[in-house]
């Protein structure tokens, strides 16, 4: 923490950016302090400022032009990797890929991977098998103890041969309970009023006793003589 941030909240720089624009702006243009023992009018006031501004507004524009490189070398980097490897290539075909050549030519052997000690070892190892848990990664022998069970039959049918169609569902028959019978009760029988046959009563003044007509077969108007008791002797 520098000591100026002690005493005020801001960085310098930010400090001395408000008080030039607060003289700037809100001094008069006559007017004049005295600062340290001298005194300033608004212009040299200014001056001074300003003068304690540049080493900031300096590395602001470092800083800016330095990212603004850094963004064209890494704009590059790929083409010249490219032409580095077609530079190795060239010399080692043209002039051998011995050692000498390499040395004569700028080629530096490539850096040898680093060592790893035995407890990186251990470490690595413990971590691919609890990787290899946490994945469930199997090998070759535990792979095989694992199998799929069940029918796993299929049917091939050739080319050209028919496809069994799907049937529509027969329709099964809806039986339905038939009416029950309705019995009425039969007419009762009226019997056919019968002419009842006058029974011949004897007659004291004859013999001859007539029957009506339309009975037993008799036709109207005749007149059969019955043989009363006593007569014909």
């Amino acid at each position: 923490m520098s000591r100026f941030a002690k005493y005020f909240n801001v960085p310098l720089e930010q400090f001395l950016d408000s008080i030039w624009k607060a003289v700037n702006e809100k001094m008069p243009a006559g007017a004049k302090v005295s600062l340290g023992g001298k005194t300033y009018t608004k212009p040299q006031l200014l001056d001074q400022i300003h003068t304690m501004r540049k080493p900031y507004a300096a590395v602001n524009d470092a800083h800016d032009t330095l990212r603004r490189l850094i963004g064209d070398r890494d704009g590059t980097e790929e083409a010249a990797l490219t032409f580095i490897k077609s530079y190795a290539s060239a010399i080692t075909s043209a002039f051998g890929a011995t050692q000498d050549v390499a040395d004569s030519y700028g080629l530096l052997d490539r850096q040898a991977p680093r060592q790893l000690s035995i407890e990186e070892k251990l470490a690595a190892k413990s971590k691919r098998l609890a990787t290899r848990a946490a994945r469930k990664t199997m090998g070759k022998r535990q792979k095989e103890d694992v199998k799929a069970t069940g029918d796993f039959t299929v049917t091939v049918t050739p080319p050209g041969a028919s496809q069994p169609t799907a049937s529509a569902p027969t329709a099964q028959p809806v039986i339905t309970a038939a009416p029950a019978p309705v019995v009425s009760a039969a007419p009762a029988l009226i019997a056919a009023p019968v002419a009842s046959t006058p029974v011949p009563t004897p007659s004291s003044s004859g013999d001859v006793a007539t029957v009506p007509s339309g009975t037993n077969g008799v036709s109207n108007g005749s007149v059969a003589p019955m043989l009363m008791n006593g007569a014909g002797h």
